[in-house]
């Protein structure tokens, strides 16, 4: 997952980019509504622990079968 951005003549807008695009908002929407005075650092952020809890989902599990047992399907 990457961050993004596009920047026009009024405000920039931050976004996730994979093969899903995520928008977050605008800048000064950013500002407004979370808080933050600098609304590109809050989206990398948004974008780290997205990344994080992306790889949590992907957590592998060990599964040991016994030839001894029968499923029931």
């Amino acid at each position: 997952m990457r961050f993004g951005w596009t920047k026009n003549k009024n405000s920039a807008t931050y976004r996730t980019v994979k093969p899903v695009h995520k928008t977050f908002c605008s800048d000064r929407f950013i500002c407004e509504i979370y808080g933050v005075t600098d609304p590109k650092a809050w989206a990398k952020v948004q974008v780290r622990l997205m990344n994080d809890a992306e790889k949590d989902d992907d957590a592998t599990f060990l599964i040991e079968l016994c030839a001894d047992t029968d499923l029931i399907l």
